[in-house]
């Protein structure tokens, strides 16, 4: 199950466009959109999120496990590559 949840609506897991937070190392929140969405087909099957977001030094694209994405708070402004 999803740790995707939202006090606003029923928990649904995210698609793909919406914006997100996702967590990166250190523990820290950044807010991003998703570019795509995957399901792994191992021992079992488990969906992972691909996110663009930026940090400092410019746009990022990441893979991350249903546990490390949340709803965003408030739209991403991800704004011009630099």
């Amino acid at each position: 199950m999803s740790a995707y949840t939202h006090p606003h609506h029923k928990t649904t897991a995210p698609q793909y466009d919406e914006a997100v937070e996702v967590r990166i190392e250190g523990n820290l929140w950044a807010a991003g959109v998703i570019v795509a969405v995957m399901e792994i087909v191992n021992k079992f099957v488990a969906v992972r999120y691909e996110v663009l977001y930026r940090l400092r030094d410019g746009r990022v694209v990441g893979l991350f496990d249903a546990d490390r994405v949340r709803p965003a708070r408030r739209a991403p402004t991800l704004g011009p590559e630099p």
